[in-house]
């Protein structure tokens, strides 16, 4: 039986802890395993700590709160998050699992099950999908599409059927629905043992969930996106860490060019990266991981857009035909 712990980072978050510890409780009685819960509370003035250890009381989860100050140069939603997974892995133990989501998340009940059960299954990272609605709406939205433009919500859609086709080629999808493709901090499971190998977290300050999915990648370790587990995040724009995702929101609706998700690439780069993976497919190997992304902004999208487009419908496509001729022959 693996052992679980859930790594929380908080700063003034006094107003919502309460309802994100009430939902990863309720989420935990459907797990046989023991569950753990480490909130780490930094650079907080709100008394978070204090309702955190309130609604401790109550829970079935053991709980530990750590209250830290971290220098202002590193007072930072990764940093935070990096030191709340180191606990956590203390409390799983190395053949434990580390899950980790947002003070301001809000889970769905069957979400820890789910990452576990995943990462049970000799996953080492498995993300789960985050949801969001905009200010006075109801409808589900994508957070790395909300507030954005056309064109880089079309741009969005031919990475990642790219990076599907990519995946298909290195044996790590059948050909199924497309993965959500969503790596967030609010909805993640890393094994204990893998965080281990790979020195924690990583030392970021921001994006430090897609930097730890592509140091799986540059391992040849495969990631797994799991549908059942599910994390509402709030749309809020007065976010309490820095460069955190309310950051981005702000960015996208007060500036002119905002930057874009960490997520995307340059044309270039995905072209270079199929590419490599259809030469490496030939010789049975895997292709290369992906690399850190240069700073993008939406107009670098817009022009890139039609490049990436003539990309995906002259090579991509006609290629993952042939894959699935292949298949169906064989």
């Amino acid at each position: 039986m693996h052992s679980i712990s859930v790594a929380i980072p908080a700063s003034n978050e006094a107003a919502v802890i309460a309802q994100c510890l009430a939902g990863i409780d309720a989420a935990a009685s459907h797990l046989a395993e023991p569950v753990s819960v480490v909130v780490l509370v930094n650079n907080s003035s709100d008394g978070t700590a204090d309702v955190a250890r309130r609604a401790a009381a109550g829970m079935r989860c053991r709980m530990r709160v750590i209250e830290r100050h971290l220098p202002a140069d590193r007072a930072d939603a990764g940093r935070a998050r990096r030191l709340a997974m180191q606990e956590a892995a203390e409390m799983c133990g190395r053949e434990g699992i580390v899950l980790t989501t947002d003070a301001d998340a809000r889970l769905s009940p069957l979400t820890l099950a789910a990452l576990a059960r995943s990462a049970v299954a000799r996953t080492d990272v498995v993300c789960g999908s985050i949801w969001t609605s905009a200010p006075g709406e109801r409808r589900a939205q994508e957070p790395q599409l909300l507030f954005t433009r056309p064109e880089t919500r079309a741009y969005w859609a031919l990475a990642a059927e790219l990076r599907r086709a990519i995946d298909r080629l290195n044996g790590d999808l059948s050909d199924g629905r497309m993965p959500h493709y969503h790596e967030s901090g609010a909805c993640l499971a890393v094994s204990a043992r893998f965080l281990d190998r790979i020195g924690g977290m990583p030392d970021v300050a921001e994006s430090e969930d897609r930097a730890l999915v592509r140091r799986a990648e540059e391992a040849g370790v495969p990631v797994r996106y799991c549908d059942r587990a599910r994390a509402w995040v709030s749309a809020r724009l007065d976010g309490r860490a820095r460069s955190g995702m309310a950051d981005a929101l702000r960015r996208r609706l007060t500036e002119d060019d905002p930057p874009v998700d960490s997520a995307l690439d340059t044309v270039a780069a995905y072209g270079d990266r199929w590419r490599a993976t259809c030469d490496a497919a030939v010789q049975g190997q895997r292709g290369p991981g992906r690399r850190a992304a240069p700073a993008l902004r939406e107009s670098d999208l817009a022009r890139d857009l039609p490049a990436l487009a003539a990309l995906v419908r002259d090579e991509v496509r006609p290629a993952m035909a042939d894959l699935r001729v292949r298949e169906n022959a064989a």
